[in-house]
């Protein structure tokens, strides 16, 4: 997971947003269990200039919430 957040990182820095979409595809699925650890990145998605990554970023969002338990209060 380390290099997954190191390669996403460096896809920011460089503003290559489909290489993000990419690792972020990748990563949910690899790592479901971990997915709470990207959503970072998937805010930093949402402010993209890109609305085509907007709309992944979204997709993304909820995919991470479908994939949590949800506990009722």
């Amino acid at each position: 997971m380390d290099n997954i957040h190191l390669r996403m990182n460096m896809a920011e820095m460089a503003f290559q947003h489909d290489e993000i979409v990419d690792e972020m595809e990748f990563a949910i699925r690899r790592f479901s269990e971990c997915c709470e650890q990207l959503v970072p990145h998937v805010i930093m998605l949402m402010n993209s200039p890109m609305e085509s990554i907007r709309n992944s970023a979204f997709g993304f969002a909820v995919e991470i919430i479908s994939q949590k338990p949800q506990v009722l209060t």
